[in-house]
């Protein structure tokens, strides 16, 4: 690997075990993706535009030390899903 997993995770705003986790599965995880197969946590969102949003918002709270929490996160998505006029999408506690 070369770096340190806690310099991986903070470079792209993940915690360690999150970084380890990816690492453990990277074979799983490259396999999956070049032969096309479909996993809820590697397909596209249902929403690209309010998914980036949120992950925007999410690591400039990270760089800034901000607590983030699960209800934070949802009230965030729904701030978002105003200005973007996704009606259709309901936030969700997962």
């Amino acid at each position: 690997m070369g770096e340190k997993i806690s310099d991986v995770g903070k470079h792209f705003g993940f915690s360690r075990s999150t970084v380890s986790t990816i690492w453990k599965n990277k074979e799983k995880i490259l396999q999956a993706e070049s032969e096309g197969k479909s996993s809820k946590k590697l397909k596209k969102p249902k929403y690209e535009d309010l998914d980036q949003a949120i992950l925007s918002w999410f690591h400039r709270q990270r760089q800034n030390n901000m607590p983030i929490s699960g209800p934070l996160v949802k009230a965030k998505a729904e701030n978002f899903t105003e200005e973007l006029g996704l009606a259709a999408f309901k936030a969700s506690e997962g």
